[in-house]
């Protein structure tokens, strides 16, 4: 039957997860709830025909059931040991990976010396409304030390080096038009780099007359979106809902993509 190894491979993970959990405190409960998600899915065969059945961060890859995994490591080899177990390194840094693991593969990860912490991916979603929040900025974007009695990046310029952004975004926008002063697109093959710098002759650079006379002439896009995002925290007006403002709302902005 197609299903036995998921069905074995999850069994042993669920030992394994269960004795090191106490033993080496490798994983987390939030983690082993994830596995017991996963455990009652397989229990229904025809919620694994489909990968879009299961909830992220499972899924299936030729007949198996994977997990995206972040793995704490130490030690070179750890590269050969997560290729000979089947996952695939998705990225990684010298300490922290991040992996597609199969599931008959886990309870061998969970024993690993080299291994000091599995924990099951999550998807995140953004949530810019938090973000002052969770940096407490909210505690100085009203101050009496400025005349207007806000302190929200007035005669500051901020600078974002990401994916680009979205530079027809209303919260980049006041009553001067936008707010982003430079606009350097790397990737751009045809242009010869910002002016001034010689040495840096690569990618096209819009001025802020570009952006506010010829919008229709920016070829630059930020396809993933990250770049906006970060903008926004940093920098973003709120011009539809202040809960969605970001720090440095009255600061200006050059952008590199």
């Amino acid at each position: 039957m197609k299903f036995k190894n998921i069905f074995v491979g999850l069994f042993l993970l669920v030992v394994a997860f269960g004795a090191t959990e106490l033993k080496a405190g490798k994983m987390s409960a939030a983690t082993i709830s994830k596995l017991e998600y996963a455990v009652k899915i397989a229990k229904e065969p025809s919620a694994l025909t489909k990968a879009e059945e299961l909830k992220y961060p499972y899924s299936i890859q030729d007949n198996q059931l994977f997990v995206n995994l972040l793995l704490k490591v130490s030690g070179q080899e750890i590269e050969t040991t997560l290729h000979k177990l089947g996952c695939e390194i998705l990225s990684h840094t010298k300490t922290i990976y991040f992996i597609k693991a199969p599931a008959s593969a886990l309870a061998h990860l969970l024993e690993s010396p080299s291994i000091y912490t599995i924990e099951a991916s999550q998807q995140l979603k953004i949530s810019l409304d938090e973000s002052k929040k969770a940096i407490n900025a909210e505690n100085v974007v009203a101050s009496s030390i400025t005349p207007s009695g806000l302190l929200a990046g007035e005669g500051v310029i901020v600078g974002i080096v990401d994916t680009g952004i979205d530079f027809t975004h209303p919260d980049f926008y006041d009553e001067n038009g936008t707010r982003i002063l430079k606009l350097w697109d790397m990737l751009d093959a045809e242009g010869s780099g910002p002016e001034g710098y010689e040495n840096y002759d690569w990618g096209k650079e819009y001025t802020k007359s570009d952006i506010d006379e010829h919008p229709e002439e920016i070829t630059q896009i930020d396809r993933v979106g990250h770049g906006t995002h970060v903008a926004g925290i940093a920098a973003g007006g709120g011009k539809d809902k202040s809960e969605f403002r970001g720090v440095a709302y009255n600061s200006d902005l050059i952008v590199v993509k």
